[in-house]
């Protein structure tokens, strides 16, 4: 974590409104969990379903890692973030006709629209490799937790909230497995 701070302040920064850009993007603590997470679980292949900062933190890891957004707009910010800070810049996509037999250790799932989340919950399982995880941010969502939980405990996860990922707007992570 030693510069990461940094990084999240140059990033928020380069996103324009330093406060806005913390509304909108994974939070502070959760970069800060995530981040101290991958060492432990040591994945090889990430999938990052919604690009911005969770990209930065997962190209800082030494991983696959593929990006898909439902707007190129994010992905060619996220690009420039990331060539900013001198990350890989490869593997980013549009969600919307994305294809692929590739299974993921890690899958984070934070998409624009915490519907299309739900809806994508089959896809997700599909695309998790075996004894993988899901990221879930937004978490604290009333109208998203419910629907996501059901969805995913019908595939047979169990989800885990992570109150050390919470904010200061109170958003907080869980990991589905």
């Amino acid at each position: 974590m030693s510069d990461l701070k940094r990084v999240y302040d140059d990033f928020l920064r380069g996103r324009g409104d330093p406060h806005r850009q913390a509304m909108s993007a994974m939070g502070w603590e959760a970069g800060v969990w995530l981040e101290a997470q991958l060492p432990e679980w040591n994945p090889r292949t990430i999938l990052d379903l919604g690009s911005g900062w969770s990209s930065v933190i997962f190209r800082r890891y030494s991983a696959r890692v593929v990006t898909l957004d439902q707007y190129d707009t994010y992905l060619t910010l996220t690009r420039n973030d990331c060539s900013r800070f001198g990350l890989p810049t490869d593997d980013m996509f549009l969600l919307d006709g994305y294809r692929t037999t590739e299974r993921f250790d890690l899958i984070c799932l934070d998409l624009a629209g915490t519907d299309h989340r739900v809806r994508m919950a089959a896809q997700v399982d599909a695309w998790l490799a075996e004894g993988g995880r899901i990221v879930l941010d937004d978490w604290h969502m009333e109208h998203y937790r419910p629907a996501m939980t059901t969805a995913l405990e019908e595939l047979g996860y169990t989800i885990t909230v992570i109150p050390e990922s919470t904010d200061q707007f109170g958003r907080f992570l869980a990991v589905a497995q």
